[in-house]
């Protein structure tokens, strides 16, 4: 039970950026889009794909440069790097294809 809180706040310490790094990559592809493409996707898509791809692997990026050192501490307790960052990642995936699917059922994406 130990090892699923650090996986858990390992992960809320990527929402933050993740969200904020979405929010102005998804913009920027918008406006993209809106000028280029007549069926443009809408933002909330385009948000979604950002938080499950760029956003989550810029975070991860950010806490591989920035924040090397944390990694020792879940180390120390058994986790590795790689079972942090696919965990992650496969918790971001998960909750994007829920609210895809969640969006399709309610007809807004």
């Amino acid at each position: 039970m130990m090892k699923i809180n650090l996986y858990w706040v390992f992960f809320k310490t990527t929402v933050i950026m993740n969200l904020a790094v979405s929010f102005f990559l998804s913009l920027m592809l918008y406006f993209f889009f809106i000028e280029m493409i007549q069926n443009a996707p809408t933002f909330l898509n385009l948000y979604i794909k950002a938080c499950i791809f760029g956003g989550s692997l810029i975070s991860i990026f950010y806490k591989e440069f920035a924040r090397k050192s944390e990694y020792y501490f879940y180390y120390n307790r058994g986790i590795t790097k790689w079972n942090l960052i696919i965990a992650t990642l496969s918790i971001y995936f998960l909750l994007g294809s829920i609210l895809f699917s969640l969006l399709n059922y309610a007809k807004l994406a």
